[in-house]
């Protein structure tokens, strides 16, 4: 698999002044329930001491990468995509459903379904969607 590498002179190449700051109000550890609880434990492990350097650190963030989003979350996530670029809702709630059964525990479930929540009234107030474009 070919990864390709997307940099801050790339981002803000193709994104206006406007279209970086959308795309930062996504990335905002304030959307919904803190980046600690978001970042996939990265935070405990600096505080259990697990991680102690910048090797350390990225070992940690490759393998959170190639062994669980890339195996499930990006996967569903192009399928998601591409529902939703045809209108097709019973698509869009299967691969939610496939997604969400996947969590392991409650509180990875609650996780996502407080993430996905939080990111609809998000888009609603920022005028991408309306309430009818929700299946």
């Amino acid at each position: 698999m070919a990864v390709t590498t997307i940099t801050t002179e790339t981002l803000t190449s193709s994104l206006t002044d406007f279209g970086l700051l959308q795309l930062l109000q996504l990335t905002s550890p304030s959307l919904p329930i803190g980046g600690f609880s978001w970042s996939q434990g990265l935070e405990y492990a600096i505080d259990a001491g697990w991680l102690k350097n910048e090797a350390d650190t990225q070992a940690w963030l490759r393998g959170l990468v190639l062994n669980s989003l890339a195996n499930l979350d990006v996967p569903v996530l192009c399928r998601l995509h591409a529902a939703a670029a045809t209108s097709c809702g019973d698509s869009l709630k299967q691969w939610n459903a496939v997604i969400l059964a996947s969590r392991e525990t409650s509180e990875l479930y609650l996780e996502d379904t407080q993430m996905g929540a939080a990111l609809r009234r998000l888009l609603l107030d920022l005028g991408f969607f309306t309430e009818a474009d929700f299946p």
